[in-house]
């Protein structure tokens, strides 16, 4: 009976886990689907092997990036090595190629990464960006052998998954995602998005590739207050036959107010609703807490019984360089948070700052288990050839620095490539307000006649385009 209420208490958990995620891509005020996509989930379901720094792109720096990496996991107290990966990189510090060979059986303790990989890599894979660094997409090659008067071997694609954007004065209008299989690209889901004149994001619709035709699945509308760009409530509608059923109401959003002076749109929290019966219905809430370095504890709470009771509670913890150090699922049970699942990080690095080692201990729940309740060994990521990544020199990515940001009138743009470069505001929704030339490193411009609100900011040279928010005050 206890491990039943256990396993019940998990389901609940992973469910809850499952319905805040995707109730925080319902959430997003503007079209920032595709980054959050791009960076892992719908642009292909994979993350970069190892890759902690993802999250850490160049923008206009000097940073260091890892080479090559090799993955070891814990058994039988002793470490056994899994994989060796080596990175290739854009000029913005992303990963473009990723090559993935198993270890050789050479016998011996296998805990570092000294030349233990076979000769050929059985597997390789291609990233690919947008212009804005968004990932869109990957493709895995896997080594196939053949005979041609001798044996030989290329590279054949084995799946891969993508997403072709579509922007309209660099807002997001339309994402088409596509599967490989066979020989061929497939259509597979459809994404579209629609602003209100004032540039606000008004209506998301997905489709899914049926019989060779586009099919409507899904809708959120979402509704603002008059002077604000945040939406205040969203509806999510299904598609049935020939029209449109309500299906959860996304109410009480509240927008943490210091996230909104650094141009980040981030929920203190919201209430969300069912549509049972021709009414809404309270079904659950979430409420967020930020704390230093980025780190956050979410808590919902589920609707039982006329009430609002605690229900699951998720803890990410950032240290002052921004990386991860702990993540926590707990679920509410007897009076208390108990922890179902977690990982610790801790990180090794050398002399030039490099990390060189991450070790990640993951929380042991079972409860037959000597160590049940404490942070076990579990797997080990060893880097090195570590080399310098400077973005190139043209790229008006670098050295950019757009002041003060939040700006109640005047903003300025210091850079050392500002000669003939063009500078651009726009609405959300790409409707331009300003179209003019950089001529001088700090040059001012006047947003004093625009309402406040949160608007793109494009810097254009022959190199490629900038873009980011600014917001008035």
């Amino acid at each position: 009976m206890r491990n039943l209420s256990r396993n019940s208490a998990k389901i609940c958990l992973l469910f809850s886990v499952w319905w805040v995620t995707l109730l925080s891509a319902w959430a997003q005020p503007e079209p920032t689907v595709l980054a959050s996509k791009a960076n892992g989930t719908a642009a292909g379901d994979r993350q970069v092997s190892g890759a902690f720094w993802e999250q850490s792109p160049l923008g206009g720096k000097t940073i260091r990036r890892p080479g090559s990496g090799s993955n070891f996991y814990w058994n039988n107290n002793r470490w056994h090595g899994y994989n060796h990966y080596s990175y290739q990189y854009n000029a913005a510090g992303f990963v473009i190629e990723e090559l993935i060979s198993p270890p050789c059986p050479m016998g011996g303790d296998d805990s570092t990464s000294a030349n233990k990989r076979c000769s050929i890599t059985p597997e390789r894979v291609i990233y690919e960006y947008d212009q804005f660094n968004n990932r869109t997409g990957y493709t895995s090659y896997f080594v196939r052998y053949y005979f041609d008067g001798e044996y030989k071997w290329k590279w054949e694609i084995g799946y891969g998954k993508r997403i072709l954007p579509t922007y309209t004065n660099g807002v997001l209008t339309q994402e088409i995602s596509q599967r490989h299989e066979g020989q061929a690209w497939l259509d597979v889901e459809k994404n579209k998005y629609t602003y209100h004149s004032s540039g606000k994001l008004a209506e998301h619709v997905q489709y899914q590739f049926k019989d060779g035709a586009w099919v409507e699945i899904s809708r959120t509308i979402r509704e603002y207050a008059p002077d604000s760009n945040l939406p205040i409530s969203m509806v999510v509608q299904e598609r049935q036959t020939d029209a449109w059923v309500n299906k959860t109401r996304h109410s009480d959003l509240f927008w943490n107010a210091a996230a909104l002076q650094t141009g980040q749109h981030k929920l203190d929290g919201r209430t969300i609703q069912e549509w049972r019966n021709g009414a809404w219905v309270n079904a659950s809430r979430t409420a967020t807490v930020y704390q230093a370095n980025g780190s956050s504890t979410v808590t919902s709470d589920a609707w039982v019984n006329a009430a609002w009771q605690n229900s699951t509670r998720k803890v990410l913890l950032y240290d002052a360089e921004g990386k991860l150090t702990q993540d926590l699922l707990e679920v509410w049970a007897n009076n208390r948070w108990s922890i179902i699942s977690g990982e610790k990080i801790t990180y090794v690095t050398n002399t030039d700052g490099d990390i060189t080692e991450r070790l990640i201990q993951r929380y042991d729940t079972n409860p037959e288990s000597a160590t049940a309740g404490t942070f076990q060994n579990a797997e080990r990521w060893v880097y090195d050839n570590y080399h310098t990544i400077t973005s190139s020199k043209e790229f008006l990515a670098r050295q950019v620095e757009v002041y003060p940001n939040p700006v109640t009138s005047k903003f300025a743009i210091k850079t050392d490539q500002a000669a003939g470069a063009t500078v651009r505001v726009l609405t959300l929704g790409g409707q331009p307000l300003l179209d003019t030339q950089l001529k001088i490193t700090g040059q001012e411009f006047d947003l004093s006649h625009l309402p406040a609100g949160t608007y793109i900011l494009q810097l254009q040279s022959k190199a490629g385009i900038r873009t980011q928010k600014i917001v008035k005050l």
